[in-house]
């Protein structure tokens, strides 16, 4: 950590509050703690990485404040760390092999590298901008009011309608009548 980094812990009340909750744990609860919110609050595998059982973990849920307390912050990271992923995978999207009957395909300029797409998903970027944008989340709300279809499966369709919503209601910018 930087040292710019600690002074500013140093005056953030809400870090030295969870340093001294950490301090009052034991080593498998701090591991299981900091695993949990880097797991993405996967259960199992912050047990793993922690070296314990999922039931261990559970059983100091049931038993102790201080690590429910944790638990708590705990999930704002987890929560975190799936936002992260989410927007990772709307926006920079994720590098799938291209495949014919099942098998990749070489790239026919270069015999010995096989072919990959970049592929998006427009349905996390039309919920990550639904939880992030009020004006988002109240143009849905009228569309799904207005008896409007909005696609639970068709990423293509539920991007369309966002556009045609935006389009209505902003004379075609997304920022309204901003020109």
């Amino acid at each position: 950590m930087s040292s710019r980094n600690a002074r500013a812990r140093e005056n953030d009340p809400a870090a030295q509050a969870d340093a001294a909750l950490m301090k009052r744990l034991t080593p498998q609860q701090r591991a299981y703690i900091v695993a949990y919110g880097l797991c993405g609050g996967v259960q199992i595998r912050a047990a793993k990485a922690a070296k314990i059982t999922p039931r261990a973990a559970q059983r100091w849920a049931k038993d102790s404040a201080d690590f429910r307390e944790a638990l708590d912050a705990a999930e704002e990271v987890a929560a975190s760390v799936l936002e992260e992923e989410a927007r990772r995978r709307a926006i920079d999207g994720v590098r799938r092999p291209v495949l014919y009957k099942g098998k990749p395909v070489k790239d026919p300029e270069n015999p010995d590298q096989y072919l990959y797409e970049h592929e998006y998903s427009d349905r996390l970027l039309i919920e990550m901008l639904r939880a992030h944008h009020p004006r988002y989340r109240q143009m849905m709300r009228h569309e799904i009011r207005s008896g409007g279809d909005v696609p639970d499966g068709d990423a293509d369709k539920g991007l369309e309608t966002l556009r045609q919503i935006i389009a209505e209601q902003g004379n075609g910018h997304p920022h309204g009548n901003a020109g």
